[in-house]
């Protein structure tokens, strides 16, 4: 199913792929930018954008995860939303193809699809976001029962955002203090060398600090395996045990036909965002292979 293009586009014509971050920040700099001398729309499989970040906050009460919709937010830039999911792109044609059929036209396209989250350990809650804040939330309820005495947080080596960690093991702490609960010990297994260590030594000394102020244990340089009858098994070695085990996911690009991928699913670019060796396709955001992901 082809979009009707007999009435030609004012400007040129931009899909911008995703309904996150960087396709709502790519879309309102084109606009201010180019004004009306970009044609903008808009694909994503969901009607929304949530503003993510805050979702740690849920469990604790102390902020929700707002949410907006994606064709109030494209109308209010004189854009269009469509919905669907990509699925693959004709390059020669400069057409995008939806899961649903429906064919786009470009002359420029913009991949900021985000990343899908996947679970990588199999005894673990999987903390991704908005809809895990109810399971984290009972998690809270059985700690402050005294059914916990070790808690860990950890999260996967590569492609993955270690902030919502270190944000859910103080959050906690904080609380169950509050709550005057005791003798629950809580860890953080992290393969970085130091903690948030991509946000440079200042980030690194005050996360240590606030760590060591909160009781949190912290174990660096600890790639995690498996975990399976409350041991936690690390590389290059070690064990830590858990009564409870919160895991960030993994992070993988999704799947586009015709474009170039690598074995996780992420785009390659040059210091531009251009896709390598593509000239009309740029990637923005978690999809791209940029090692920083926000989830």
């Amino acid at each position: 199913m082809s979009r009707d293009t007999s009435k030609a586009p004012d400007g040129l014509r931009v899909l911008i792929i995703g309904g996150g971050v960087a396709a709502l920040e790519t879309m309102l700099a084109l606009r201010t930018l180019a004004e009306d001398r970009v044609d903008l729309e808009l694909l994503a499989p969901e009607s929304h954008f949530w503003y993510r970040p805050l979702s740690v906050a849920e469990p604790f009460d102390l902020g929700e995860a707002h949410h907006f919709e994606l064709a109030a937010l494209t109308a209010a830039r004189g854009a269009r939303f469509t919905p669907g999911m990509l699925a693959s792109v004709d390059r020669d044609s400069r057409v995008a193809r939806a899961g649903n059929g429906l064919e786009l036209p470009y002359d420029v396209l913009v991949l900021a699809a985000g990343a899908r989250a996947e679970p990588f350990l199999d005894d673990a809650l999987t903390f991704r976001g908005p809809a895990d804040t109810e399971a984290f939330r009972l998690l809270l309820d059985d700690a402050e029962a005294g059914k916990v005495r070790r808690l860990v947080f950890t999260f996967p080596g590569e492609a993955a955002w270690p902030l919502p960690a270190y944000e859910l093991a103080l959050l906690t702490a904080t609380r169950l203090d509050e709550q005057g609960v005791g003798g629950v010990e809580i860890v953080i297994v992290t393969p970085e060398s130091r903690p948030l260590g991509v946000f440079g030594a200042a980030a690194s000394e005050a996360i240590e600090r606030l760590l060591l102020e909160r009781g949190i244990a912290l174990h660096t340089g600890r790639h995690p395996l498996d975990a399976r009858a409350g041991v936690l098994r690390l590389a290059p070695e070690g064990r830590v045990g858990f009564d409870r085990l919160v895991a960030l996911p993994r992070l993988r690009g999704w799947p586009i036909e015709g474009i170039p991928q690598d074995r996780n699913g992420f785009v390659a670019t040059d210091g531009h965002g251009q896709v390598e060796g593509i000239d009309d396709i740029y990637a923005a955001g978690d999809i791209a292979s940029f090692p920083v992901k926000q989830g």
